[in-house]
């Protein structure tokens, strides 16, 4: 993509994604959030009723609201906001240094998606800050100081949605125990000496799971926020009978089987004559496809064959394992919960964040141990080491071709949570909604 041409129409296809984005986000803020909707609500679950999940900054805007007064809906889309232009920022600002071409910032399934799906009043963009925050704090000695740091962090993390075990929890963990083992340390002294540098954080993650939630801590909670002036007109979901919680908070009262029993319903739904069983399955994997073609592109930029120390680091090999390992992490995400355009999108902020702001040393002995290991494995099974090596060719054909992706990009979309959404926030329809009414 370092020709001419190529770099034309990647700026091209940059401008059409990021007006799409812009003509989503300015049509939702017209259209306004009701207290009810998902959104709103995520930001409302406080400790009113007690400790519970996800209740650190819902208590923090109850707090200030009750003693300043200070308006609740303005102040949750301001931080909003902040944050998806603050994790734009530190994004395009490591795609630049990496070499890597910017058109991946405003893909759909990337951070182009909290956008086009309606999804950036939720905490996600906060907790991928969080994540790099994370990993720009590892680089270099682990002195108490960086161990007490990080701590804070995974607990505010955690504190903020228990999903952050999953996005930053785990991946850091894994990237500790790496750095003491490049530390001439062996994997079992490693993985004690992680548990108990990081002892504050899994104590809260004990915490988080015993509490999650109960009916009378969701009524109390929404009770709280009765007499706190916020919009009930906008986006709102169908309102559950009578006036207790709604949305995010009653969402505290599921058990892990009702969420598994959501996902499994909307898995049966079949949309465009595709099953939904099938569809995601094919996002995922034009999203590893992209995303390694993308990113594996600036290791053919003219940097890259200047030996320039900006350019991108790792091989496609690695960059692939990257994703994968992402996704691994996320993977519990996808069998509990349903909303997995959200999951799509932590797992790539996840696994691109990780190759452009983690320490190069450790994350090389991660990514490449994890390649030794599914090699061992494979060599000892024919059949499927054989299919995998066919299925290794058609990949490396498709992201050696990162324009043929660039071209469809807006065409591209990731639905929030339903499949039968994917046409109307494609960045072609959101435009053309837009302009065209």
């Amino acid at each position: 993509m370092s020709s001419r041409g190529g770099r034309a129409l990647q700026v091209g296809i940059s401008a059409v994604l990021w007006i799409a984005a812009g003509c989503a986000l300015r049509e939702q803020l017209l259209v306004g959030y009701g207290r009810a909707s998902w959104q709103i609500s995520e930001w409302l679950i406080s400790y009113r009723g007690g400790f519970v999940r996800r209740g650190f900054w819902g208590e923090i805007f109850w707090q200030v609201h009750d003693r300043w007064g200070v308006p609740v809906y303005i102040t949750l889309i301001a931080v909003s906001l902040s944050c998806a232009a603050a994790l734009i920022a530190v994004f395009v600002t490591g795609l630049l240094r990496a070499g890597v071409p910017l058109v991946l910032a405003p893909m759909p399934f990337f951070l182009g998606f909290p956008f086009l799906s309606n999804e950036w009043l939720r905490k996600d963009t906060l907790l991928v800050l969080l994540l790099i925050a994370c990993l720009v704090t590892m680089r270099g000695r682990l002195s108490w100081q960086r161990i007490v740091l990080l701590n804070v962090l995974c607990i505010v993390g955690i504190l903020t949605h228990e999903m952050f075990i999953f996005v930053g929890v785990i991946p850091i963990v894994a990237l500790a125990v790496s750095k003491l083992r490049s530390d001439d340390l062996r994997i079992s002294q490693s993985i004690v000496r992680v548990g108990t540098l990081w002892s504050p954080t899994f104590l809260t993650t004990a915490a988080v799971v015993v509490n999650k939630g109960s009916s009378v801590q969701a009524e109390a909670i929404w009770r709280s926020w009765r007499a706190v002036p916020l919009p009930d007109d906008g986006f709102v979901p169908p309102v559950l009978p009578g006036s207790g919680p709604q949305a995010a908070v009653e969402s505290l009262t599921w058990t892990v089987s009702r969420g598994f029993d959501i996902t499994k319903g909307s898995l049966k739904v079949v949309s465009y004559h595709i099953p939904a069983l099938l569809a995601w399955p094919l996002t995922i994997m034009i999203v590893v496809i992209v995303s390694v073609a993308l990113v594996a592109a600036a290791r053919r930029s003219v940097r890259a064959e200047l030996n320039s120390p900006k350019a991108m680091p790792w091989e496609i090999s690695q960059i692939a394992c990257a994703y994968l390992l992402g996704l691994a992490s996320l993977l519990p995400l996808f069998v509990i919960g349903v909303d997995y355009g959200r999951w799509i999108f932590m797992w790539v902020a996840l696994s691109t964040a990780i190759l452009l702001f983690a320490e190069k040393q450790p994350t090389s002995l991660l990514l490449n141990g994890a390649m030794k290991s599914v090699h061992t494995w494979l060599a000892q099974r024919n059949h499927l080491g054989r299919a995998v090596a066919v299925m290794n060719q058609y990949f490396q054909w498709a992201v050696r071709r990162p324009l043929l992706w660039v071209l469809l990009a807006p065409l591209m979309a990731v639905p929030p949570a339903y499949w039968q959404a994917y046409v109307q926030i494609t960045p072609v329809a959101t435009i053309w909604r837009t302009f065209m009414g």
